[in-house]
């Protein structure tokens, strides 16, 4: 039966509105061809079994309303014409209503009754306005035949005026009312389960509402969150780079006056430790000097040799290294690797990744025979430097964090020195760094920087 009212009944269309139209007009359609055939039935009964002859004519005539009809449910059922076919089957079913009334008068009740059973059906199919329509074509075609009928052009068949009413009058009357009842029961439940569908989306949108509502406030909040955080950041950079200034700038004043205290000593005394301490102070004017140009937006752009450079940066930490008793490991190819840029930020990079290795094993101090190793590798349009401790890992969690501004892991530390190592790499130089930890085997960074700054 669920097969059989899928193939024949079921609505196709995609519109809720028009499924509800359609579904009315399959069962009319359906049922016209119902009476149809069992007419055909019964006038085929009487030709063959009753030889009532008389019968061809009205075969004939059936069978071609019943082509016709099997034609209008295919076009509205396979093609999709049923506004089309529906129009066709309120204007038939206003000829059959004035034929009735033709013959048996305009005042007969089945006339009637008909008449108001195509409005219905035109009202549901076609729509209100169309109700209407009807209406005023019926009350047209009940005056003019009123008007033949007194102008005695027509003369309809009034015996039933006579004669009493039966049961089979009242019969008639209820498969009317039956009809348009059942007619009007279709449309009205289609329509409460689109009413009843309308109310469960409006119910979900309105808790969806309510849902996107509490999103955006959580995600507004989030956001406040997160512009007060980059704020708060901002303005300590802002006194960091303050800082700095200051103390650059007192940070020279008193490097010159010990500078020419070393000078005079330097003129009495010249041991190998004097020479070693001017070159020192030499080193860190230089830097300073270049960081008052970085304060002031003033890079200096030059070709250095990147081996040269870590040394010079492994030098200054090599009091620190012996001390903590780590062997530093510098593996640098043969052939040279030259770099276009600013010495100072370069010069950062190595330093910071290679006090953080010594930082690994100053909180892992009973870590036998300690060492660090700096790889330098020469690729065809990058070179790369890999800094490799085997001393305390970072955990997974911490590693998302590390290049965060002012995250630090370390009490004393002030969170910056790998935030600026990315931002140089990232940003200066347009390369990359990586990291890989494990907290058993130790931290690698990898820093990536591409060579289109090499002046060949």
């Amino acid at each position: 039966m669920l097969n059989l009212y899928a193939t024949l009944i079921n609505p196709r269309s995609k519109n809720q509105d028009a499924r509800n139209r359609e579904l009315v007009l399959n069962y009319i359609l359906l049922g016209l061809l119902t009476l149809v055939a069992l007419e055909f039935v019964a006038s085929l009964f009487g030709f063959l079994y009753l030889r009532q002859h008389y019968l061809v004519f009205r075969l004939l005539g059936i069978l071609a309303v019943l082509v016709a009809f099997s034609y209008l449910y295919w076009l509205a059922r396979v093609r999709q014409k049923q506004r089309p076919v529906a129009a066709v089957i309120v204007i038939f079913l206003l000829l059959l209503v004035s034929l009735v009334v033709l013959e048996w008068g305009t005042v007969t009740p089945t006339g009637t009754l008909l008449f108001g059973l195509v409005i219905v059906i035109s009202g549901i199919l076609l729509g209100s306005r169309y109700a209407l329509y009807a209406a005023l074509v019926s009350s047209v075609i009940l005056a003019l035949f009123e008007y033949l009928k007194v102008r005695g052009v027509v003369v309809p068949n009034l015996t039933w005026t006579k004669r009493p009413s039966s049961m089979s009058d009242i019969f008639g009357f209820a498969i009317i009312y039956a009809i348009m009842a059942l007619i009007l029961w279709l449309y009205n439940q289609q329509m409460e389960q689109s009413l009843w569908r309308a109310q469960k989306s409006e119910a979900a949108l309105s808790r969806q509402k309510d849902l996107l509502e509490e999103t955006v406030k959580e995600r507004t909040k989030q956001l406040e969150q997160a512009q007060l955080e980059k704020l708060q950041q901002i303005y300590r950079f802002a006194e960091l780079g303050r800082i700095s200034s200051a103390l650059f700038h007192d940070l020279a004043n008193h490097l010159t006056t010990v500078s020419l205290d070393i000078e005079g000593l330097g003129r009495s005394q010249q041991s190998d430790l004097m020479k070693r301490v001017q070159h020192d102070i030499g080193y860190i004017d230089n830097i300073v000097q270049r960081v008052r140009l970085q304060l002031r937006g003033q890079g200096t752009i030059e070709r250095f040799k990147v081996s040269k450079e870590v040394r010079t940066v492994t030098k200054s930490l090599s009091y620190k290294l012996t001390q903590m008793g780590i062997k530093l490991e510098l593996d640098m190819p043969v052939e040279p690797i030259y770099f276009t840029g600013d010495a100072i930020p370069f010069r950062q990079i190595i330093s910071n990744l290679l006090g953080n290795a010594i930082e690994a094993y100053s909180m892992q101090p009973e870590t036998p025979k300690p060492r660090i190793r700096l790889t330098l590798t020469n690729n065809k349009s990058t070179f790369t430097i890999n800094v490799q401790d085997w001393g305390v890992g970072i955990s997974a969690a911490k590693q998302k964090k590390i290049f965060e501004p002012f995250y630090s892991s370390k009490v004393d530390g002030t969170g910056i020195g790998l935030f600026i190592v990315k931002q140089i790499v990232t940003h200066d130089l347009g390369g990359k760094i990586a990291v890989t930890s494990d907290p058993k085997t130790g931290t690698c960074f990898y820093v990536t920087l591409p060579r289109s700054n090499e002046e060949r």
